[in-house]
């Protein structure tokens, strides 16, 4: 199943959302951490040595305290959840099917964003029915508020404004803050990502891995100083705008640096039973894994830390590793049909976007086969070698930007790409069937996502495939059958459904059968072996603990106003 851009529905690394918070006081930390094959809520005081698990909280991303320091709020199973400090089960207080942060502010209601591009919900920690707050504006090419901050008097709140084109980066993304009594909005006169305010009078924000302090009048929301860097090479996420660093009010800080060991996964086979069996290879931070024709290497991306990635070639039976690309980011490779070039998505956050193509061996120069300001992302090769599918600009497009969705390159003749289906929905994941007859492809335009078919190069009328919700299609390699992944009915489980299919005279689709369910924490990111029979995955390291090295600062406030002190008045 190839796995879509941000927003998938998938879980992913543990380091793609906030994994520390700090309570109130500063006394005690919650962190995410693995626990067998689960995302788990780890306590620890900081006068004891051993951290405590929270019991209600699995499958978490993204937690907060509230004000008083006895709950914890959180999201799993594309909810927005609470839980006491001191037992219980959890409460559901509204949905939020992908999360981009929360905080609880003193009036005991929660603000938070719960999805990928749309703007601030607000919701009572009672639970509910949540009100929009704020919403972006698309005239100005708003298309995301996510990571909000309510400042202490509970009256305003930070966040953060991002165009579709930020992410990668989120370096140049905008800050804002609404008072909420008013509803009124204001840009400030900064650039980065995750807003926090500290007790010292400062909004702390972070651009490629550096926190800046900047000074900040909480009474007029405006800011009164130059931004000054305070810390340096903390862990970011550059794919959701993420930070991992927090303070509490009483001045203590943690966070969990750069170099702390990555999120590690390891490349396995599993069957049509779910029976799983690994590789030699060793354990690395894999992502997106495609199969050669031939059966024996995989092409892989392999992150080495923040905003770095690159594809490596993995030899099946020499149980060899050897890296392809030698760029800032480079990700999601497929393979041509005849195994001798590998297209891949490649780009440097803040300088544009393109697809590339290498030779396999590694012998020639790479080859640009589109760029441009917009996410570009390959998604499948068509059997003859003739076209490229591929998925490109924001989910939701405005009127005069380029539009989004799925594109066909021509690798003949001019190359010039052209749009294969645009609508204003969501639609990615486009996979060429194995006679170039038909492409499977995601849909929400139903309200939610679904899989499709449509002939190629058209016209025709599509067909849909999946009856209950689906994603990530792919395509047997006898062209019979079609899979894709469920993860709308179970908040345990991802079920792989199976399709029979007839491509020829004309299309025809079977109904729906679950053949397999695969823990929906296990991170399955997988691809179809050519004799159909089973499935490389990349499975998520099972250790337990913190996947992370995790530091406190207590009163690092008084060494903040240390460091932001004129020359002359240092101490």
């Amino acid at each position: 199943m190839i796995k879509s851009p941000e927003g998938s529905s998938a879980v992913g690394p543990l380091g793609e959302f906030p994994a520390v918070a700090i309570s109130p006081d500063g006394t005690e930390i919650a962190y995410v951490a693995a626990s067998g094959e689960t995302a788990q809520v780890f306590l620890r005081a900081l006068d004891r040595l051993e951290p405590q698990p929270l019991s209600g909280a699995a499958n978490a991303t993204s937690p907060f305290f509230s004000p008083d320091g006895q709950w914890l709020g959180f999201f799993a199973d594309g909810k927005l959840k609470k839980v006491s400090l001191h037992g219980g089960e959890p409460a559901t207080l509204c949905e939020a099917p992908v999360n981009r942060g929360g905080a609880w502010g003193p009036d005991n209601t929660i603000v938070f964003a719960p999805d990928l591009f749309g703007g601030l919900m607000r919701v009572s920690a009672a639970g509910g029915s949540p009100e929009v707050l704020a919403t972006p504006d698309t005239s100005k090419g708003e298309d995301t508020y996510r990571w909000p901050e309510i400042l202490p008097d509970g009256k305003a709140l930070l966040f953060v404004i991002a165009r579709h084109t930020d992410i990668g980066s989120f370096s140049e993304s905008k800050i804002a803050v609404e008072r909420l009594d008013r509803h009124e909005k204001k840009i400030l006169p900064i650039r980065g990502t995750y807003p926090r305010y500290s007790p010292t009078g400062h909004v702390l924000f972070s651009r490629e891995g550096t926190v800046f302090a900047v000074p900040f009048d909480v009474n007029r929301l405006e800011v009164t100083g130059p931004a000054v860097p305070v810390l340096d090479r903390v862990k970011v996420s550059p794919l959701n705008g993420v930070i991992d660093f927090v303070v509490s009010e009483t001045g203590s800080l943690a966070y969990v640096p750069e170099n702390a060991p990555a999120s590690k996964g390891f490349l396995v086979w599993m069957d049509r039973k779910g029976q799983i069996s690994g590789l030699a290879a060793p354990a690395r931070d894999y992502d997106s894994p495609h199969i050669s024709p031939d059966g024996k290497r995989v092409a892989v991306s392999i992150s080495s830390g923040n905003d770095k990635a690159d594809v490596w070639l993995y030899e099946i039976a020499h149980v060899t590793l050897t890296r392809l690309t030698f760029d800032e980011q480079s990700f999601a490779p497929i393979w041509s049909p005849d195994g001798k070039h590998i297209a891949f998505a490649s780009g440097r956050p803040g300088q544009g976007w393109a697809i590339r193509m290498k030779p396999a061996d590694g012998s020639g120069a790479e080859e640009t086969l589109v760029s441009g300001e917009d996410f570009q992302l390959p998604t499948s090769w068509s059997p003859d070698g003739k076209f490229l599918a591929y998925w490109t600009g924001a989910v939701r497009a405005q009127a005069n930007q380029r539009p989004a969705g799925i594109w066909i390159l021509p690798l003949q003749g001019e190359r010039k790409p052209q749009p294969f289906h645009q609508t204003k929905f969501d639609e990615l994941d486009a996979t060429f069937s194995p006679d170039g007859r038909w492409v499977a492809y995601m849909s929400d335009e139903s309200g939610r996502n679904e899989v499709y078919v449509r002939p190629f190069p058209g016209p025709g009328s599509k067909f849909q495939i999946s009856t209950d919700g689906g994603e990530g299609p792919a395509w047997a390699h006898n062209g019979h059958e079609l899979l894709y992944g469920n993860l709308t009915k179970s908040a345990a489980k991802i079920k792989l459904m199976s399709v029979g299919v007839t491509t020829q005279p004309s299309f025809s689709a079977s109904i729906p059968r679950i053949f397999m369910e695969v823990p929906r924490e296990a991170r399955l990111d997988c691809d179809v072996s050519p004799d159909g029979q089973r499935f490389l995955c990349v499975k998520a390291s099972v250790e337990s603990g913190p996947p992370d090295e995790v530091r406190v600062v207590v009163n690092w406030t008084e060494e903040l106003k240390q460091l932001l002190a004129p020359p002359g008045k240092r101490p």
